[in-house]
């Protein structure tokens, strides 16, 4: 599974992506993305894709979704999850961080 890109954690970006997979007949997806998402999120999850393996059932089958990227801010920080993927039927996947801490880019600051 796609894993939450760090820098994107740090500089905290969310965002949405839309990707189809055309699953062909040779090994290799065929992966488009539509319009808006950033280009980090697209960027991990065209690798994560390229090295998926689908089963022989799904050739030929073209595949639409809504990958959602979302930092968790609400739990205190010392319950957050590190990293989550969850289904979201019937077209989407959400992928969680830990956001960072209030002010973390000030503590780097000072600490230099």
């Amino acid at each position: 599974m796609p894993r939450y890109p760090p820098l994107a954690t740090q500089v905290m970006i969310e965002g949405d992506v839309h990707v189809v997979i055309q699953l062909r007949g040779d090994e290799n997806p065929e992966i488009g993305f539509g319009d808006g998402g950033h280009p980090m999120f697209k960027q991990v999850l065209e690798k994560r894709l390229l090295q998926a393996r689908f089963s022989d059932g799904c050739k030929g089958q073209t595949i639409s979704l809504v990958v959602r990227f979302r930092l968790d801010r609400e739990a205190p920080p010392q319950y957050r999850d590190p990293g989550a993927t969850t289904l979201k039927p019937p077209d989407g996947l959400e992928i969680r961080a830990s956001a960072p801490p209030p002010n973390h880019h000030l503590e780097k600051k000072r600490s230099r």
